[in-house]
């Protein structure tokens, strides 16, 4: 069991004792609130450290102008993504070739037959037959992947392979 005698016989010995504990408990209490607060200046200063500021003032006035002008660009740039948004289609984006021996006397597959196509299947067939005295140029207009001009064989099977991307 405690013997408490020995406090009254020494009170001023368990006032500093008990003064001693009290001080030791707060100095660590306040070295975890210093630490914490370190880690909250240093996340502070990586997270305002692009700023030049003098006062909390100045710094909030350059992030509002810089949130503006971001607000101002992402405007421009969705109107921007919206005008692409509406040509994509209609770009050519579908290509497909296929080279052939145009005439049995002519060595090589020299001729061919080319597909530039957009998704929606408009665009042309251009085709390109090389002989030994001449190479006579076809161009044939396609929407939606079919042509009003009669079609060769080797036409049709670029045709069907730029629909098929």
């Amino acid at each position: 069991m405690f013997d408490y005698r020995w406090l009254i016989e020494n009170t001023y010995l368990a006032i500093t004792m008990l003064l001693t504990s009290l001080l030791v408990i707060t100095n660590l209490l306040v070295f975890c609130r210093l630490r914490t607060t370190r880690r909250l200046v240093r996340f502070y200063e990586q997270l305002l450290g692009d700023y030049q500021a003098s006062n909390i003032r100045e710094l909030l006035q350059q992030v509002s102008k810089l949130e503006k002008d971001n607000h101002r660009d992402l405007d421009r740039l969705s109107s921007r993504v919206a005008i692409l948004e509406q040509r994509l289609p209609n770009l050519i984006n579908r290509l497909a070739i296929r080279r052939f021996k145009g005439f049995p006397d002519v060595g090589g597959d020299l001729s061919f037959s080319l597909a530039l196509l957009s998704d929606q299947g408009n665009g042309v067939v251009i085709t390109g037959l090389h002989g030994r005295e001449e190479t006579r140029l076809y161009a044939k207009p396609v929407t939606q992947y079919t042509s009003t001009y009669q079609l060769s064989e080797e036409e049709e099977e670029v045709l069907k392979s730029a629909r098929n991307l």
